[in-house]
């Protein structure tokens, strides 16, 4: 019989707000369980299974939308440098439950999980001898390796947690994700002390230049400024109203998403290639 320990289970209960992945479209509530056991086993998001890292000082456990962190040894860590990556890396919004009783002598040790996600795509149509575009998804599968979270928990500060922190606060806070996805930006930006000595340092680890200064340029744009960003406009100039509500129904607004999502993500990214690089 195996032995139970009591743990923080952490449950999804939607993807975060993404231009990219979302999920399948019968597990968009994914707090009501299917009917029949079979359907709940096939429409899993992932199978349980657990990653043992830094030599059993963690366990992660995983099972369909649930997460779960269990540590060992004297020096106990803040299981949020865990989850927020996990959200960052699978699109899944994790919330802290109640503690529960885990048993997981009997749960597989992976190296890989394999999420059941879906992808957006656009798609044409033809209606009345003209060319629609409308958007729709596909299944798709989100791989997570053990070797990504060991490398991001080794290299891991004060300046990356921050910027995850504000990327997916700002996929949680949809009237205000520009805003946010800037504070990610600055951050790592303020790490450098300058843009230039940013530009420098991460160009090598795949950084963006054009991408950040579009991201950057939409949220502080005072001439032609959106309503969803940080500035009042000039005087005399007026603003592009955003209806958040409708957000990917809105060129303008869903462009502007996407823009600072792209540079939020591929500056996390490039900074933990930095960090790698500089920490092997």
């Amino acid at each position: 019989m195996g032995h139970e320990n009591t743990i923080i289970v952490w449950k999804a209960n939607r993807a975060i707000l993404s231009s990219v992945f979302n999920l399948p479209p019968d597990r968009n509530i994914i707090s009501i369980p299917p009917k029949e056991e079979d359907d709940a086993n096939k429409s899993k998001i992932t199978k349980r299974s657990k990653m043992t890292i830094f030599d059993g000082e963690r366990v992660i456990i995983f099972d369909d939308n649930k997460v779960s962190v269990r540590q060992y040894g004297d020096r106990q860590r803040d299981d949020r440098a865990v989850i927020y990556y996990l959200i960052y890396k699978t699109f899944l919004n994790y919330n802290c439950l109640s503690p529960e009783k885990e048993n997981t002598e009997f749960t597989p040790e992976v190296n890989t999980v394999s999420f059941k996600l879906h992808r957006y795509i656009t798609k044409h149509v033809e209606e009345d001898g003209k060319t629609i575009s409308c958007i729709d998804t596909e299944p798709c599968e989100i791989v997570l390796n053990k070797k990504d979270i060991t490398d991001y928990l080794t290299v891991i500060d004060e300046t990356i947690f921050y910027a995850i922190c504000y990327y997916l606060l700002g996929c949680d806070t949809q009237r205000y994700f520009l805003i946010e996805f800037y504070k990610c930006l600055e951050v790592i930006n303020s790490h450098f002390e300058n843009e230039k000595k940013m530009t420098r340092v991460l160009k090598p680890h795949g950084f963006l230049g054009q991408v950040y200064k579009e991201a950057r340029r939409l949220a502080n744009d005072r001439r032609n400024p959106l309503s969803i960003a940080r500035h009042a406009p000039y005087k005399g100039a007026s603003f592009q109203s955003i209806d958040t509500k409708w957000l990917f129904s809105d060129p303008i607004g869903r462009k502007a998403f996407e823009t600072g999502e792209k540079a939020c993500r591929n500056m996390i990214d490039s900074y933990l290639q930095f960090r790698a690089a500089v920490n092997p």
